[in-house]
């Protein structure tokens, strides 16, 4: 081997014990060996497909709306092209929804994907979209009113820092979390903190602890303090996780229904699902209506 070993694909095993595989008239077969559960034979399809939908499997917390995109562009399992994605979040920050806008094709099954910031991510968004959101601070909560804000004018730069000791030698090491700008809101009649492009929404965060907000300027203050934790708070986003259908190898709910044709004749009803395969799923049903004409 010249490099490491790439992961190409995932299979679903229960308990296996022994895996061989073969070629048969120009297909491939794999026959895995299980000892929790029916012993099953694959046939390799080269099957590259387009992503035709995602699952969210992680809600996580302090994200925004945003983009979506195929994670790690040099990964053999990334090699498709043209997915484009998007998602919503609750006003508490948990990804509620994920959107195809585009499937693409030729991605293979393990394909991941990542959330990322959206245009309008920042007062000049160019790389927004590339950009990942989680480990990053998406926003900045304003906790006090304008009064508590002394000297402070539009535009003065507010930076977040996290300080931590170096192991061995005890050397303090300041490293910059994100870099925001301070802009007057005329809807909400307070101060509020935006973004001057996408680095400055910062990376590789686990959490918003730690996180020290100054500004540059000798000026402005949260009050009497330096400090600007009684006026400001950023929100770290981490811990959502989408999962790609029908890639991912992972059990879903099925959370909604598509009509592909409405047929007719029909009187209202019970829809019901029969899936097939190691984890055929149970329990689905749906209400549904009808038009006149029974469609």
């Amino acid at each position: 081997l010249t490099a490491a070993p790439v992961l190409l694909q995932e299979v679903p095993t229960v308990g296996a014990t022994d895996s061989s595989s073969t070629t048969i008239n120009g297909s491939t077969y794999m026959a895995i060996a299980n000892f929790r559960g029916p012993s099953i034979l694959y046939r390799w399809s080269g099957a590259a497909s387009p992503l035709l939908a995602l699952s969210v499997t992680k809600r996580g917390i302090g994200y925004i709306d945003g983009d979506i995109r195929v994670k790690g562009n040099s990964s053999p399992l990334s090699r498709g092209a043209g997915f484009i994605g998007s998602f919503l979040s609750s006003p508490s920050g948990a990804v509620t929804e994920a959107h195809v806008s585009a499937p693409g094709d030729g991605y293979l099954p393990g394909v991941a994907v990542q959330l990322t910031y959206g245009a309008g991510c920042a007062r000049s968004d160019e790389g927004c979209t590339a950009t990942p959101m989680a480990g990053s601070v998406t926003a900045v909560r304003v906790l006090a009113d304008a009064s508590s804000f002394w000297n402070c004018s539009a535009g003065d730069f507010v930076n977040g820092t996290i300080s931590t000791v170096t192991a061995g030698d005890g050397t303090l090491r300041v490293s910059k979390a994100f870099s925001g700008v301070l802009a007057w809101s005329n809807v909400d009649d307070t101060w509020v903190v935006e973004f001057p492009d996408a680095e400055s929404h910062g990376g590789g965060l686990a959490s918003a602890a730690g996180i020290t907000i100054t500004s540059p300027s000798s000026n402005c203050t949260c009050g009497p303090d330096a400090s600007f934790a009684r006026c400001l708070a950023p929100i770290v986003a981490c811990g959502g996780v989408l999962a790609p259908l029908p890639h991912a190898g992972v059990v879903h709910a099925i959370q909604r229904v598509a009509i592909l044709a409405p047929g007719e004749g029909y009187t209202k009803g019970v829809a019901k699902a029969h899936g097939m395969g190691v984890t055929p799923g149970r329990g689905f049903s749906a209400e549904f209506g009808v038009m006149a004409g029974g469609a």
